[in-house]
């Protein structure tokens, strides 16, 4: 199963000091950024990436069920920070079934 997934960070850094700023680059975005880059090599994140501008992550990844996709999400450093919002995607092809189910429905009642 797939799921869409956005992370970005929860509160602005405000005006870090270098210092401060260049452990949250280490510390944080480095690690995550790595991270990321393992889990698409896994095949585990299947398209996004960084939005550009932004400390933000919005990827799709491939999971087994929402405790799978939840680990991979809490495994990454920026989690503790990020604002993270998750949605279970279906396929076209489910969609389209179940629509034509619906369609089904309908014309009975019109009937």
């Amino acid at each position: 199963m797939q799921y869409l997934v956005d992370m970005k960070l929860r509160a602005p850094l405000g005006n870090p000091s270098p210092a401060e700023g260049v452990r949250f680059i280490e510390d944080i975005i480095f690690p995550t950024l790595e991270r990321c880059r393992s889990l698409a090599s896994e095949g585990t994140i299947v398209a996004g990436g960084p939005a550009i501008g932004a400390i933000r992550l919005v990827f799709v990844a491939e999971a087994q069920n929402a405790k799978e996709v939840e680990s991979v999400i809490m495994g990454l450093a920026i989690w503790p920070m990020a604002e993270t919002a998750v949605v279970p995607l279906t396929t076209f092809g489910d969609r389209k079934q179940a629509v034509d189910g619906l369609r089904s429905t309908l014309e009975n009642r019109l009937s």
